[in-house]
């Protein structure tokens, strides 16, 4: 017989199950970020976003046991939302910044872009190239980085991308901003310009829960996993930011 402990604790894993497996369709959400930056110093430069694209075939989906939602800008949306998402950043920074100092262009490039989920795990990861120039076209900073975020599916596909745009946000923010610093100090939360170090503790194995698991204390398929190609998102490609920028204008 089931103690009634147990009992409670199925009950309540069926109804996370239930709402959270149902999932949402992966929409994200126009977001603001304020700089540490400006919080700190007060004088920051203006910026300003010239270019935000995404690298053909630079998105997965990989869905087990779920409908299969939230593969970045599938809709066209999702680039239009981050665009929008960093222009209000800016805007807010810019309201503040040093009117006197030149403002700076921001170049970006989506590589890659990987959403993962099932009916008990959500995971993104993304990798980005940037650049940062002056009003000559100048390039003052670059870099390749990646993002990453994982939750359990008590949350919203959406929620977990909206997560990682933030954090891809304000690595370039912070970084363009302190270019007169030693801007490797400067970590963000959940990104580094190391592939294996932003994928460490990550399983390579999206998980599903049976719903057996909900009528039985144990089940020889409450468990089943689904393989992740994480290294796909290691865009490892050299980028000509000189030729590119100078193609671009």
């Amino acid at each position: 017989m089931i103690s009634k402990k147990i009992f409670v604790f199925l009950l309540n894993l069926s109804l996370i199950l239930f709402f959270s497996g149902c999932g949402t369709k992966g929409g994200t959400s126009v977001i603001e970020y304020s700089s540490k930056a400006i919080l700190e110093t007060g004088q920051v430069p203006t910026l300003n976003l010239s270019s935000l694209v995404l690298r053909d075939g630079g998105t997965r989906l990989i869905n087990f046991g779920t409908q299969p939602w939230g593969e970045f800008n599938k809709d066209g949306s999702d680039l239009h939302i981050l665009k929008q998402s960093f222009k209000k950043s800016f805007i807010k920074n810019n309201r503040m910044a040093d009117k006197k100092e030149f403002p700076l262009n921001i170049h970006v490039i989506i590589n890659r872009y990987l959403v993962a989920h099932s009916n008990a795990d959500c995971i993104a990861v993304a990798c980005v190239s940037w650049c940062v120039t002056d009003i000559n076209n100048n390039i003052l900073f670059h870099e390749t980085f990646f993002a990453r975020n994982e939750r359990l599916m008590l949350t919203t596909i959406g929620a977990v991308k909206d997560s990682i745009n933030r954090n891809i946000i304000a690595r370039i923010m912070e970084k363009s901003l302190c270019l007169n610093c030693d801007n490797s100090l400067i970590k963000v939360e959940n990104t580094s310009d190391n592939f294996n170090e932003i994928i460490k503790g990550f399983s390579r194995n999206l998980i599903s829960i049976d719903a057996n698991i909900l009528m039985h204390v144990s089940s020889k398929h409450a468990v089943s996993a689904e393989k992740i190609e994480l290294d796909w998102v290691n865009y490892s490609a050299e980028i000509n930011w000189k030729e590119r920028l100078k193609m671009q204008y």
